[in-house]
Parts: C-alpha cells; sequence; structure tokens
C-alpha cells in the first residue's frame, strides 16, 4: 500500500491549486498495487498527449488531461460522462463522480470501520459530517446485527 497526500486543491476555477478548508481537510488516497499500476499507466498516457502537443509533463502538472488538446479533465467533464451514461440506463437515475465518495462512506460504516478512522480518512473536521456521508441501508443494519449477535444471547 502506499499513501498519497493532497493538500492542496486544483479546480477549473483555481487551476494553480488553493489550500484546503483547514488543516483537518488534508486529502490523502491510500492505493494498492493495482491502484499504483493505473496512476503509472495515467502519467504514461499523459506524457504522451503532451508529447503530440509539443509538450512536456511537469510534476506539478495535471495527470488526467483530455487527449484533444492536453487541457485537465475536469470534474465536470467527467458529470457529463456519468450523466450521459446514467440517462441511457434509466432517466430516473441522478449520480455524480461525488455520490461514489458517500457510496464508500455507506460501504465503510456499514461493514464496520470505526466512524473516527473513517472522519480521518475523507477528511472531515467535524463527526456530524462524516454522518451525514453514511447513508443507513439494510447491509448496515444486518451488520450491526451480525456485529451484535454475541450481546444479545
Amino acid at each position: 500500500m502506499a499513501k498519497v497526500d493532497i493538500n492542496w486543491a486544483r479546480t477549473r476555477d483555481y487551476p494553480e491549486g488553493k489550500d484546503v478548508k483547514s488543516r483537518d481537510s488534508e486529502r490523502f488516497i491510500i492505493v494498492d498495487e493495482k491502484g499504483m499500476q493505473l496512476l503509472h499507466d495515467q502519467i504514461d498516457f499523459a506524457r504522451k498527449v503532451k508529447a503530440v502537443h509539443d509538450q512536456t509533463l511537469h510534476f506539478e502538472d495535471y495527470i488526467f488531461i483530455t487527449p484533444e488538446n492536453g487541457k485537465p479533465y475536469y470534474v465536470e467533464m467527467l458529470n457529463d460522462h456519468i450523466n450521459a451514461v446514467a440517462k441511457k440506463m434509466d432517466k430516473k437515475i441522478n449520480v455524480s463522480p461525488h455520490m461514489f465518495r458517500h457510496m464508500f462512506a455507506t460501504h465503510a460504516s456499514a461493514n464496520g470501520v470505526d466512524s473516527l478512522q473513517l472522519r480521518k480518512f475523507l477528511g472531515h473536521a467535524d463527526i456530524d459530517m462524516t454522518n451525514f456521508y453514511t447513508h443507513g441501508s439494510l447491509e448496515g443494519a444486518e451488520n450491526v446485527m451480525r456485529l451484535t449477535e454475541k450481546y444479545r444471547n
């Protein structure tokens, strides 16, 4: 496993990045060997795209870029692609990349991840925000029943 720290955010509005909301908002990701390989593959792809546009990929550059112009692949573009897929599946589906974050938090909580550890992993300063992310589910209820079975007998 490898830890990658993300201590500033770059978006379309802040292409050079801006500080995170608070010290507790510092983000990091944990990736396994497969995740590291995927990141290396993406960096190689970004280098090739930059080369096509007579540019060099630098350390501080975005690695998720569009092949057409070598510009950053913004979350709005991902939202558009996800919405296009959702419309083909069922017009009632409303999804976004951020919803995957909520889904991860819900599944982690339902499968026994401690709320305080999850709060830190998600980069939340307040446990209430983590609780907002972890929506109750049938899976979670069943897990609570399994975890508490020995205390109910």
